[in-house]
């Protein structure tokens, strides 16, 4: 049976330890006006963002008076373990949030503010990455892990068997070895040799060679 483990928990463990009560925070929105003026606007940028088949919106939640969605992205990079706030109340998966510390997905959630227009929110032992709504940045969080990996075999099953070379800066350095991944997010087409940068959600596989997680995007760099 194979083992699922967590890249760069204990790291994060570590960084979380030497986070206190000196973090800045922002202030809470206060009054209903200005929370309840905002949402019908962001209503309107997020109007299509409703799925056709079921009329639902996807994960959201309204902190600071400002909506942020979930972006799929899993947050690998070590933080401050001091949470900002937690969500209280919940609505319909086919509406929006609109109160503060609401969302449309549950309640008891906690969150932690990111870089700028960006919220985490740990959901089932995973730091889930939101962004604000009214945002088109599409690119990938800095929060996400990716490190540079040679391609040593294209199998035939459509995977790239990789030896790690570097992780990108501000994570915990991988463990140097063999990494089998998944080519289903390749940019372009790549050949055995080629050096390439591979984006995944912080996951690995304890087999081997190891497993990675799922695999966000992988692009040719040389």
């Amino acid at each position: 049976m194979k083992k699922v483990i967590y890249l760069l928990v204990l790291c994060m463990v570590l960084g979380m330890a030497g986070c206190g009560t000196n973090q800045e925070n922002k202030e809470p929105v206060s009054g209903n006006v200005s929370v309840e003026t905002e949402n019908k606007e962001n209503d309107d940028v997020v109007q299509n963002e409703q799925i056709a088949d079921t009329g639902s919106y996807p994960p959201c939640v309204m902190v600071d008076g400002v909506i942020y969605k979930d972006t799929g992205y899993v947050a690998s990079m070590p933080g401050c373990g001091t949470m900002d706030g937690e969500i209280v109340s919940t609505v319909a998966g086919t509406e929006l949030p609109s109160e503060n510390n609401q969302s449309n997905f549950g309640s008891g959630y906690h969150y932690q503010r990111s870089s700028e227009g960006q919220l985490i929110v740990v959901i089932d032992d995973e730091r889930i990455i939101f962004r604000d709504i009214e945002k088109d940045d599409t690119s990938i969080p800095i929060e996400v892990i990716n490190f540079n990996a040679k391609v040593k075999e294209i199998t035939d099953d459509g995977e790239l068997l990789v030896t790690h070379v570097s992780t990108a800066e501000g994570f915990c350095q991988m463990n140097d070895g063999e990494y089998y991944v998944s080519a289903e997010n390749l940019a372009e087409n790549v050949q055995v040799g080629d050096i390439v940068t591979i984006w995944f959600n912080g996951m690995i596989q304890e087999t081997y060679p190891a497993q990675l997680g799922v695999v966000y995007r992988i692009i040719k760099t040389q």
